[in-house]
């Protein structure tokens, strides 16, 4: 088995599955905790949920007129589109939440899931 190099771990996450992705996700916090010195527990109960911040039914509150692709006039509109649907499973679009508050997300855009709304919770409360 040779040496993982940069290009294929960067190749791994961004094909990585939603189990897999949770795992790494869920170590990461808890490696996190463990280290935070201000921390008085060093342990975690599973009870989160895999979100994707750019939801996989992305379309009605991520479409181009309402968060533009970076890209949309260099690649087109399908290829913007395509772009996009790739990158809702990449790990730097995904989080842990509690299954609650995961529901309660749903498919919002970024700034409602980060800041909620009126009596609803996003991911900063």
């Amino acid at each position: 088995m040779g040496e993982l190099d940069e290009k294929a771990i960067i190749e791994g996450l961004q094909k990585i599955s939603n189990k897999e992705a949770s795992l790494i996700l869920f170590w990461i916090e808890l490696f996190r905790r463990y280290k935070d010195p201000k921390g008085d527990y060093k342990e975690l109960k599973y009870n989160y949920s895999l979100e994707h911040i750019m939801p996989v039914r992305w379309e009605e509150h991520w479409n181009f007129d309402n968060v533009p692709h970076p890209e949309l006039q260099k690649l087109g509109k399908e290829a913007a589109r395509e772009d996009r649907n790739k990158k809702i499973y990449w790990i730097a679009n995904m989080t842990l939440l509690t299954s609650r508050l995961n529901s309660a997300l749903r498919n919002y855009d970024f700034k409602r899931k980060v800041n909620g709304e009126g009596r609803k919770k996003g991911m900063r409360h």
